[in-house]
């Protein structure tokens, strides 16, 4: 037996109530790393079940504001140390590319693995073309550091055809941002305006044809008589659209649950209703199907008669 054959693999770990309050009561520390507590909450949950450490997950897993909401990502280091660890790969290998001048021009990153008596390779090669072809190459880090930038999205890409399962398919912060390094920051709501209450307009007294006399104002001669108001009919609500925070289909971890806006209070009771229709559902959610289940529970919007 061969000693790749012994090799202990760290498998991605499940989430238990106790790491979630841990998380939560880190959060505001976070502050150190520049995020938010609710950021740092998921930066921690998303790398402890990909088996890094709490603290150790702040400094590699980024969470990032996309127009889908929280998106973790995570860095090339901890791609290429969780890929090292695992020891899944027989082959693993990195090429600079450089022009006569010895400028970067990409990076080319081969991976061989063998699976169940399958071998499977794969080489992902990022090149200058490339990165002008995604309109990358004028950005800051991609005109300072170009070296580690292709070496970053070459990685990325290899890793997540042959180590799925290993980096459970997320991707770096600079693919999610378009080639920039962003700062979150999570801004207040902005408050609605206040309009000042405007009163109805006053009715110009008119003059009475010959007395020379005043007409009084036409509301204030209706004063004394009783105002007849017909009833308002009630209107039926008008139906609204139910934003859903994301599809449970692209739901396979608590922390995707916990970055669409729900909490732990909110998922425990979704397993709690689950359970009394019948369904096998753990807290916390145990598998991605599990996920799926309790995402889809949290989505369901309440009937009128309830």
């Amino acid at each position: 037996m061969s000693e790749k054959a012994l090799a202990v693999r760290p498998q991605p770990r499940h989430l238990s109530l106790e790491v979630v309050n841990m998380a939560k009561e880190i959060a505001p520390l976070a502050a150190m790393f520049g995020l938010q507590p609710g950021q740092a909450t998921v930066a921690m949950l998303t790398g402890y079940e990909l088996g890094l450490g709490l603290m150790t997950s702040l400094r590699f897993v980024d969470v990032i504001k996309t127009s889908k909401g929280l998106q973790p990502a995570l860095r090339t280091q901890a791609m290429e140390a969780l890929i090292n660890r695992s020891g899944v790969l027989d082959e693993f290998t990195v090429t600079d590319h450089v022009d006569k001048d010895g400028n970067p021009t990409g990076c080319t990153v081969y991976m061989k693995r063998t699976n169940n008596g399958m071998v499977k390779e794969y080489t992902s090669t990022f090149t200058h073309q490339d990165a002008v072809r995604a309109e990358l190459i004028e950005k800051n880090n991609w005109k300072h550091y170009p070296t580690d930038m292709y070496y970053n999205r070459a990685l990325s890409r290899c890793a997540r055809r042959m180590c799925a399962d290993v980096i459970l398919g997320l991707y770096t912060p600079d693919e999610i941002t378009d080639g920039e390094w962003v700062e979150v920051v999570e801004s207040e709501p902005e408050a609605a305006p206040v309009q000042a209450e405007q009163s109805p307009p006053q009715t110009p007294p008119k003059k009475d044809g010959g007395n020379g006399k005043d007409e009084p104002v036409q509301a204030a001669s209706k004063a004394s008589a009783p105002v007849s108001v017909p009833e308002a009919k009630e209107e039926a609500p008008a139906a609204t659209e139910t934003e859903t925070p994301a599809k449970s289909a692209n739901v396979n971890t608590v922390a995707d649950i916990l970055s669409a806006g729900f909490d732990v209070t909110a998922i425990q009771t979704a397993v709690n209703d689950l359970k009394e229709a019948g369904q096998d559902v753990h807290f916390p959610p145990a598998t991605s199907e599990e996920c799926q289940q309790v995402m889809a529970k949290l989505q369901e919007v309440p009937s009128a008669a309830d």
